[in-house]
């Protein structure tokens, strides 16, 4: 009944991810529970260890090592094109950290290696049933790239117009496009703009296949970003919005760093206006429940003050070494229920205990700046008991 009522509630689709709760879509995406130990020999469970303590020491700053243990991830799963999306993406987020420090050589290293990766994701993505998304993310970063470090708006808008057509609803993609100059609804030139994908997505070119430029007469690009989206900033962190869809259970905002996506994150901030109305206190009391069914741990829960609810819980993916740690603040507005949530992915061998520790010194601060946003008295949460978790 309670696992029903959660599902209309984050609403059926494409995706857990796309309609709800993205500790719920973790838990399923990457096989939280039994099934986890019996696939322990799996060469694809071994890539995803490879990939995840690559990231993790990537984001630690060892990026040698980092991108040994990715690229051997990608080594031992070459037709994965979500790790090669990935790997682009953070490549081309130290490439922008590059070009920030004036390091301009490095730069164009790192965005022509972004670029490969990204370009070989797209054309396996394109092979594969059900990874249209996948690879219109990768022409819309592709196009970033084009568009800030190359400055060619032509090859942009055609990366951007390949991305259109397969993520038509993606208000990124529609700020890029009118950003590029380009606008494919008065020109009727969608279809016919992405016809060749494949040319598009060639051996991007290289730093030697460019005429030197002419010394100090060509300033530094500007720093890649990801559109210019809508902004909110939580616990420090400015976070860009992502994702922003809406279907007949629920209308949903989903934030994350800049040079992330909405499928591939550190950290991410989500609210949503549920379309059916369930009381804050019942909903809190939902997610801490299907967070201890999935082998997380329930943090802290508060009813209150006044009509909203609060829930702070980790989610773990032993097989993955994964841990996410999430803070929601529910609300009834005028009868509609709203939620907002924030989340922080732990990687690595101590995910657990860095996952429960983070969780244990930020519930309160997570919770108070969740509610400081509609301006509700603040509450302190209420310790759960580790007994039955």
């Amino acid at each position: 009944m309670e696992s029903e009522l959660l599902s209309l509630l984050f609403g059926r689709g494409r995706s857990a991810r796309s309609h709800g709760w993205n500790a719920v879509a973790l838990a399923l995406v990457i096989g939280l529970g039994p099934a986890v130990e019996a696939e322990e020999k799996d060469p694809v469970v071994a890539a995803n260890r490879l990939e995840n303590k690559g990231i993790a020491l990537w984001r630690a700053g060892n990026l040698e090592a980092g991108a040994r243990l990715i690229e051997e991830s990608i080594e031992s799963d070459p037709t994965n094109p979500q790790r090669l999306l990935n790997y682009g993406s953070l490549l081309m987020q130290r490439g922008q950290a590059q070009m920030e420090a004036g390091k301009a050589e490095d730069a164009a290293k790192s965005l022509e290696e972004s670029e490969r990766q990204l370009a070989t994701a797209v054309k396996l993505a394109e092979g594969l049933p059900g990874r249209q998304a996948l690879a219109g993310q990768g022409f819309f970063l592709l196009g970033e790239i084009a568009f800030y470090a190359r400055k060619d708006q032509e090859r942009a808008a055609k990366f951007y117009l390949s991305a259109a057509k397969r993520l038509p609803e993606d208000e990124r993609i529609r700020a890029a496009l009118d950003r590029s100059g380009y606008n494919p609804v008065a020109t009727g030139a969608t279809e016919a703009a992405s016809e060749n994908d494949e040319e598009i997505v060639a051996e991007p070119e290289t730093a030697e296949s460019q005429p030197d430029p002419e010394p100090e007469s060509q300033p530094v690009p500007p720093p890649v970003t990801i559109g210019q989206a809508r902004t909110v900033t939580m616990d420090g962190r400015v976070l860009r919005l992502a994702t922003e869809e809406e279907n007949q259970s629920v209308r949903v905002e989903e934030y994350v760093p800049p040079g992330e996506t909405a499928d591939n994150w550190s950290t991410l901030f989500a609210k949503r206006e549920h379309r059916r109305f369930v009381p804050p206190d019942r909903y809190a009391s939902l997610l801490s429940e299907q967070a201890a069914r999935q082998g997380g741990k329930v943090i802290s829960t508060a009813a209150g003050p006044g009509n909203s609810a609060s829930v702070v819980f980790v989610i773990h993916a032993p097989a993955m070494q994964l841990s996410e740690v999430n803070a929601w603040n529910l609300i009834d507005r005028d009868g509609v229920l709203v939620s907002e949530q924030f989340a922080h992915r732990v990687r690595g061998e101590n995910h657990y205990e860095e996952s429960e520790r983070l969780a244990r010194e930020k519930a309160d601060s997570w919770v108070r700046e969740l509610q400081a946003r509609h301006s509700v008295s603040l509450v302190r949460t209420s310790a759960v008991s580790d007994a039955g978790n």
